[in-house]
């Protein structure tokens, strides 16, 4: 069989760290945009926005993008054990850019505060499949989460929703997971940060009863059946 090398960037984050972003195939392409997706719980609130209002100059500095922040509020399906309280998800034009972004001594001291403050943190690396870049929290839509784990492409479990959604909803994101965070100490095996799924949806409606009753619906409990493993959630955007 062919060796087939997996794309990576690697950062010196310390004299005894490394980060690595590394690609979950070989045909993967790390110069192209991918949109960062945090998943998480706090320890501290009030410190993690704190850190996100300090941690943003940084991010803007190397051309990323906060695209959709939004809070958990009910959670009706977590059959892998991954609920969390909180997602962001930050668009960056490309991996250099994220590497421009851990390199940045201002951005490591101030993330001392996320460490600080979060708790249960995942954390992938996306290619956008379909958004609407569009809608604002000030439009009153409402919101819904689907993390999932599919040995399906992105572009096959996507076309599979699409197939079934209704006009009452719309995709906010789609993304299919592309890369990893790895994190490397001297002298020590390589960690990777948790990240619980391959596969993200978020669903968007102008009324919260069209999302219930199209994940009660048979057609996307048949699709569920399809999946390894599936979370779903109902989420209150918040400005960032």
């Amino acid at each position: 069989m062919k060796n087939e090398k997996y794309s990576e960037i690697s950062v010196t984050v310390t004299s005894k760290i490394d980060v690595i972003i590394r690609t979950n195939g070989p045909d993967i392409n790390l110069d192209e945009p991918f949109y960062a997706v945090n998943w998480f719980s706090t320890k501290v609130e009030w410190l993690y926005t704190f850190y996100n209002f300090l941690a943003l100059r940084s991010v803007k500095k190397v051309g990323g993008t906060a695209f959709f922040k939004a809070r958990v509020t009910e959670t009706i399906l977590d059959e892998s054990k991954g609920r969390r309280d909180l997602i962001l998800i930050v668009r960056y034009p490309s991996g250099l850019n994220f590497k421009s972004l851990m390199e940045s001594t201002y951005f490591k001291v101030v993330s001392i505060f996320r460490v600080l403050s979060v708790s249960k943190f995942t954390f992938g690396f996306t290619h956008k499949l379909a958004s609407d870049p569009d809608s604002q929290k000030e439009d009153g839509l409402h919101y819904a989460i689907h993390h999932f784990i599919s040995d399906q492409s992105g572009e096959a479990t996507l076309q599979s929703i699409q197939n079934i959604l209704p006009n009452s909803i719309s995709i906010k994101y789609a993304g299919n997971t592309i890369a990893t965070l790895i994190s490397k100490e001297k002298n020590k095996l390589e960690r990777q940060v948790p990240n619980l799924m391959n596969g993200l949806f978020i669903f968007q409606s102008s009324n919260e009863n069209n999302l219930r009753t199209f994940f009660a619906s048979n057609a996307y409990q048949e699709y569920l059946g399809t999946l390894q493993s599936s979370h779903i959630s109902f989420l209150n955007r918040i400005s960032v």
